[in-house]
């Protein structure tokens, strides 16, 4: 798996939106932190068309991202914000220039589409972080942009976490993929479906029912998704939802009904996904976790 190289002071970086729209003082906002940090940024020349739900018109959007692929000047691409769309530009999307000359790509939840086909296409590590949408107004590095900070420019960094009690304990290490679970499901049977052999997966969802939360983890486990994990990582589940008839278990028990026949760790609440304390992660490359009873680190090798 190839590791682009890390950041430093006077690097040129693009923000470009693959999805949805963004109101654009955010991306401003995001300007000035990136700036603070020494890196010289651009943003795509379509990033405020807003076409309905969207940032601009797929066309619009292809463009962009592919002029931040290929010049060879930019060494990191943060993508402004999720929502919905990135899965109608990846098909179009030439990856050759990036292949030779990788870059970070950063963001979560639909930017899952591109994890994914970072990871299993390009062989290429990227970072599920958080995104402009998200930077403080008041330029404050919070947690999350710690964390993106760090791994962005090649700082050491171990997150150590309380233990859940439903946890799974053990030791492991290995490749860590994955991302927003609705997302991993819609590329069920494409050719971006991640690869699950012998890797760590993380998971994370937000305004899902519980019920399709079982239906997905079933269709991962008939899938053959589960049965080879070295690990399982569950990020946050937020703004959960359930119906007028209840479903009648929590996401934990899903999960854990969904792997009680296998043998592999399973890491509950870790500081990941659409939530404020959003750590970032390094996708394709490998980690180390160490669990017991009170807690857990996780670190990047």
């Amino acid at each position: 798996m190839k590791n682009p190289e890390n950041l430093k002071k006077g690097d040129i970086v693009s923000i470009v939106a693959p999805a949805g729209k963004i109101d654009y003082t955010k991306i401003l906002n995001a300007q000035k932190y990136l700036e603070i940090l020494g890196l010289k940024v651009i943003t795509g020349e379509n990033i405020n068309k807003n076409y309905y739900q969207f940032s601009a018109k797929p066309e619009q959007r292809l463009l962009d991202f592919q002029q931040a692929i290929n010049d060879k000047n930019i060494k990191a691409i943060f993508c402004a914000r999720g929502g919905y769309g990135s899965v109608q530009i990846i098909n179009k999307l030439d990856f050759t220039e990036f292949i030779k000359n990788p870059k970070w790509i950063i963001g979560y939840s639909d930017i899952t589409v591109l994890h994914s086909y970072l990871n299993t296409i390009t062989k290429t590590c990227s970072i599920h972080g958080t995104m402009p949408i998200n930077y403080p107004e008041n330029l404050k590095e919070n947690e999350s942009l710690q964390s993106l900070r760090k791994l962005l420019f090649g700082e050491k960094i171990e997150y150590k976490i309380k233990s859940s009690k439903e946890n799974i304990l053990g030791n492991v290490q290995g490749e860590l993929i994955g991302g927003n679970l609705s997302i991993l499901y819609s590329l069920r049977g494409t050719p971006y479906d991640i690869d699950t052999n012998n890797k760590i997966l993380f998971i994370e969802d937000v305004s899902e029912y519980l019920y399709n939360i079982d239906r997905i983890m079933y269709n991962l486990k008939l899938g053959g998704k589960l049965a080879k994990l070295k690990a399982l990582i569950v990020g946050s589940f937020t703004d959960i939802k359930d119906n007028e008839q209840p479903f009648g278990m929590s996401v934990k028990e899903i999960i854990l009904d969904s792997v009680k026949e296998y043998n592999f760790p399973v890491i509950f609440d870790f500081p990941a996904g659409h939530q404020e304390q959003n750590y970032a992660l390094k996708f394709g490359c490998d980690i180390k976790i160490i669990s017991n009873k009170d807690f857990i680190s996780l670190s990047f090798l």
